[in-house]
């Protein structure tokens, strides 16, 4: 028999998967409130919440800062920009929990956030709150995985929309003004812009460029760990002349003999 009642209270009994579950229905007065109670247990067992009854209570700054932020240095190359914003986070919802994070708080950070000034004293950016939103949906993401919470409220908040399609382009005529500037003080700066205009790499990827990806035979740089995907990016005359006067018996193509840039 699944409930029976002993002394003054109603039990449950039962096996699923050959486990045994027992246990007492000490809120069931009658014995069809405690079957509706075992009913509701072998549920929560199918859909694995049975016994997660604290599941949401976890503080969300307890679990940035012990969960979210050491996954986040070891699996994300973007873990410095995961702790800045994540300040941001921790130090607007405060001592909130995951159970009391809603749409609607979250709808209201939003709009905080979007009406808030910089430490420069100018208008956030849709894009900049953008960034927050999700990096807060990605902490839910996560604490779901391990099993904190079993909801994300983010997924019912818009982002704003963005219109930051650039449809500006270096003109022809451009060009020979600005390589002249590229002079002087700017000299360093002549070849990272020459490869710039004749890959469109991003200055990131040709800071990250080291020498075991520039193939000069095929004439292509072999670009791993980007912002999007792994590409191979094909190299004009210029640019292989310009990579070949820069041999400098180091790993990095571009080095700055003062800053040490580190992409990790």
């Amino acid at each position: 028999m699944a409930v029976y009642k002993r002394g003054s209270h109603w039990h449950y009994r039962f096996r699923v998967r050959r486990v045994r579950y027992r246990g007492a229905l000490p809120e069931a007065r009658t014995k069809w409130e405690a079957e509706q109670a075992e009913s509701k247990i072998k549920q929560d067992i199918f859909e694995g919440r049975f016994g997660l009854v604290d599941l949401g209570s976890e503080k969300l700054i307890g679990f940035i800062d012990k969960i979210f932020l050491p996954w986040s240095r070891t699996n994300k190359r973007s873990w410095r920009h995961d702790e800045f914003r994540a300040r941001t986070i921790c130090d607007y919802f405060g001592s909130k929990t995951f159970r009391e994070m809603s749409p609607p708080l979250i709808e209201k950070f939003k709009r905080d956030r979007r009406e808030s000034l910089t430490r420069k004293g100018t208008v956030r950016s849709a894009a900049s709150v953008n960034h927050e939103l999700t990096l807060l949906s990605k902490i839910f993401n996560l604490a779901i995985d391990y099993k904190v919470t079993d909801t994300n409220p983010c997924t019912k908040v818009k982002k704003y929309h963005l219109d930051n399609k650039r449809y500006r382009y270096l003109l022809p005529e451009e060009e020979p003004r600005l390589m002249a500037a590229l002079s002087g003080p700017r000299a360093h700066l002549k070849p990272l812009v020459i490869v710039a205009i004749g890959t469109g790499m991003r200055q990131s990827e040709q800071l990250r460029l080291t020498w075991d990806r520039v193939d000069f035979s095929r004439r292509v740089l072999i670009l791993t760990k980007t912002k999007t995907k792994d590409r191979e990016v094909p190299m004009n005359p210029e640019v292989v002349f310009t990579l070949q006067s820069r041999s400098n018996g180091q790993d990095c193509v571009f080095v700055n003999e003062r800053i040490t840039f580190s992409f990790s």
